[in-house]
C-alpha cells in the first residue's frame, strides 16, 4: 500500500496535517483515503505518492505554488495509469482504445495519449493553413 504527500500552497503537510514543511523528509504520511479525503475537503490541497515526491516542496525548486487543479488533474492522472487492466472485468474506471476495445494502463497509457495529442496537434496544423 503506497503512502501519500499532502501539498497546499507550494508546501507539504506535516504530520497530522498540522503545519507545513519544504522537506519531503519531514512531510507527513497519509493513506490514500486521508489523501483523497483531504483533497475533496480543502480547497487547494493535492496529493502525491510519497515515492514520486521530489525531496523538497514545490514552492523551493520552483519559486511559484503548484497550481491546485493541475496537481488535480495530475493525481487523477496517476490514479487512472495506475489502474489495474483487469478493472474491465470486475468494474470502475479505466482507460480504453477503441476500435480494439484493450483497457491502457502504465507506459501504454503514456504513449497512446501522447501519440494522439501530437496527430491532434499535427491535424490542427495542416487545419489552419
Amino acid at each position: 500500500m503506497h503512502e501519500y504527500l499532502l501539498i497546499r500552497n507550494g508546501y507539504f503537510y506535516r504530520p497530522s496535517a498540522k503545519g507545513y514543511t519544504a522537506s519531503c523528509a519531514e512531510a507527513g504520511r497519509f493513506t490514500k483515503a486521508e489523501a483523497l479525503e483531504a483533497c475533496a475537503n480543502t480547497e487547494d490541497v493535492a496529493m502525491v505518492r510519497a515515492d514520486k515526491a521530489e525531496e523538497v516542496a514545490p514552492i523551493c525548486t520552483t519559486g511559484i505554488a503548484p497550481d491546485a487543479d493541475l496537481a488535480k488533474d495530475a493525481a487523477r492522472y496517476r490514479w487512472l495509469r495506475d489502474r489495474n487492466l483487469d478493472t474491465i472485468d470486475r468494474g470502475g474506471v479505466f482507460a480504453g482504445l477503441t476500435p480494439e476495445n484493450v483497457v491502457l494502463n502504465g507506459e501504454d497509457l503514456d504513449l497512446h495519449i501522447d501519440g494522439e495529442m501530437a496527430s491532434a496537434l499535427w491535424n490542427s496544423g495542416r487545419n489552419a493553413r
